[in-house]
């Protein structure tokens, strides 16, 4: 009894360097049976995208690169050439056997216009669309300031918002001052220097202005350390009247 219990333990090695050899000829042979076998067409199904030019920009890439079979297909580069595609956030690629790719894409939103041709997406990182919405916020400055300036239209929106002011434009001037357009056609000009404060003390003294007042006021300047100037619509009052 003994005998036949070291037998059927020292037979166990055996049998699983058996099955590994059988696995690792397996695996020979599927590979050799692919390669003698013509290339298939794959079947590919897209999601993620619904824009047909979108679509067919990204079958046509798929076309271009994506060759081999089920196992030789190289789907790292197939992966790298759809995220050259700048309106794309992330891309992703499976086999389904015998011959088909799942392809879910995410494409980049376009949340606001910068420097009329660009879009910036929710984290304010600046890419060319294939389209761009007209009712879009816009924004404008430096490229490589995008993403601050996102986020500072952003944070001035909600305060300003406060006032019942919509802020739908925001330019950075080269000399480092800010300019905001509004829904109502009024413009505010706003230096670079503590424009937080400034901001919060405009909101205090346009909310006590009345509907009259605020509907006459063309161009606010905020750039003064204790009030701003606001230049009137209207002949009703002296242009430069100050707050």
């Amino acid at each position: 009894m003994a005998r036949a219990e070291r037998h059927r333990r020292r037979g166990a090695p055996g049998r699983g360097l058996r099955l590994a050899a059988l696995l690792l000829v397996l695996a020979a042979a599927a590979g050799f049976a692919e390669r003698a076998v013509p290339p298939p067409t794959w079947r590919v199904a897209l999601v993620g995208v619904a824009d047909p030019l979108q679509r067919a920009a990204l079958l046509e890439t798929l076309r271009a690169h994506l060759h081999g079979r089920f196992f030789t297909a190289d789907l790292d580069r197939v992966r790298a050439a759809l995220e050259a595609h700048p309106w794309l956030a992330r891309v992703e690629l499976y086999r389904r056997w015998p011959d088909r790719l799942l392809v879910r894409v995410a494409p980049r939103r376009p949340v606001a216009r910068f420097n009329d041709t660009l879009a910036l997406d929710a984290q304010g990182r600046p890419f060319t669309p294939t389209a761009l919405p007209e009712d879009l916020p816009r924004l404008a400055g430096p490229v490589d300031e995008a993403e601050a300036i996102w986020a500072k239209y952003t944070a001035w929106r909600a305060v300003l918002a406060a006032a019942d002011l919509k802020l739908v434009g925001l330019r950075r001037e080269a000399r480092g001052a800010w300019t905001l357009h509004f829904a109502d056609g009024l413009e505010a000009v706003l230096s670079d220097r503590d424009p937080e404060a400034r901001l919060r003390r405009f909101v205090l003294a346009w909310r006590r202005l009345d509907a009259a007042d605020r509907a006459a006021a063309a161009r606010v300047d905020l750039r003064y350390s204790n009030g701003f100037a606001v230049r009137w619509r209207t002949d009703g009052a002296e242009p430069g009247t100050g707050v």
